[in-house]
């Protein structure tokens, strides 16, 4: 369902990545140090990232979003 959800916004949005992560499992979400999360490009993919820190996580972000920028698939250029 979270990435069902996740799926239908990315599309909503016409956006290149979304990223879905499960708030309410322990150890993930706003109260934790740690999270995982699906990230869902708009091309399919879907890629998981196991349990991390924050800060990994968001480095991982990172490097997708630069990725899909030096793809040329960015709504951004």
């Amino acid at each position: 369902k979270l990435e069902e959800h996740a799926a239908a916004k990315l599309a909503r949005k016409n956006a290149d990545l979304i990223v879905a992560n499960p708030v309410t499992e322990t150890g993930a979400g706003f109260a934790a140090d740690t999270n995982r999360a699906v990230l869902i490009y708009a091309d399919g993919r879907r890629e998981e990232l196991a349990l991390q820190t924050k800060e990994a996580m968001a480095g991982r972000i990172l490097d997708a979003v630069v990725s899909i920028y030096h793809e040329g698939r960015s709504m951004l250029l």
